[in-house]
C-alpha cells in the first residue's frame, strides 16, 4: 500500500506541471492562410467553426489560442450624475450636472441580469416611483447615448430608516 501511495505522489508531482489549460497536442495537423482566412487543423478534431464580427471573435472548438480581453469602459465624468437617496423606500432621483437630458438613458437590473426597465431621461432633476418594487439590491446603469459614457450604481431598496 505503501508503494501505490509513494508512486500516485510522484506521478501527481511529475506531471502537474505539465498539464495547462487549452492544449492541444496533435500528432498531425497544421495551417493555412487564403486572403484574410487563416486555418488550424488537426486530424481526428471536431470541425471548429469562427464568426467574426467587427467587435468580436468566436470560435467553436478546443483548439483556441489564449487570449487576453480587456474590456475598456468609458465613464461619465465625475459629479455628472447623483442617484439619491440611497437605500431608498419608494423614489429614486437622478440629478445631472452638464449633461443633456435627452440624451441620458437610464436601465435598472436586477442583480440576476434581468432589465426590469428603461427610460429616457427627459429633464436634469428626474425621479421614479420603484415603490413596487420589492426590497432588493438593484443596478442602475446611466449612459449617454450620444458618447456611450455610462456610469453605474448599485442602489438597495429597503423599508428600514
Amino acid at each position: 500500500m505503501n508503494k501505490i501511495n509513494i508512486i500516485n505522489f510522484l506521478w501527481i508531482s511529475l506531471t502537474l506541471p505539465y498539464i495547462h489549460a487549452q492544449s492541444v497536442l496533435p500528432t498531425i495537423g497544421g495551417q493555412g492562410h487564403a486572403g484574410s482566412v487563416h486555418l488550424c487543423y488537426t486530424v481526428g478534431e471536431p470541425i471548429t467553426t469562427t464568426v467574426e464580427g467587427e467587435k468580436i471573435c468566436l470560435t467553436q472548438g478546443f483548439q483556441q489560442p489564449f487570449r487576453k480581453i480587456e474590456l475598456i469602459e468609458e465613464y461619465l465624468p465625475l459629479g455628472s450624475v447623483q442617484v439619491f437617496p440611497n437605500p431608498f423606500l419608494d423614489w429614486i432621483n437622478i440629478r445631472l450636472n452638464g449633461l443633456t437630458p435627452e440624451n441620458v438613458h437610464v436601465e435598472l437590473f436586477d442583480l440576476s441580469g434581468k432589465c426590469l426597465f428603461t427610460a429616457r431621461l427627459n429633464q436634469p432633476d428626474w425621479q421614479t416611483d420603484l415603490s413596487t418594487f420589492p426590497n432588493a439590491a438593484y443596478i442602475l446603469l446611466v449612459r449617454d447615448s450620444v458618447t456611450q459614457h455610462t456610469n453605474t450604481f448599485k442602489i438597495i431598496k429597503s423599508d428600514l430608516k
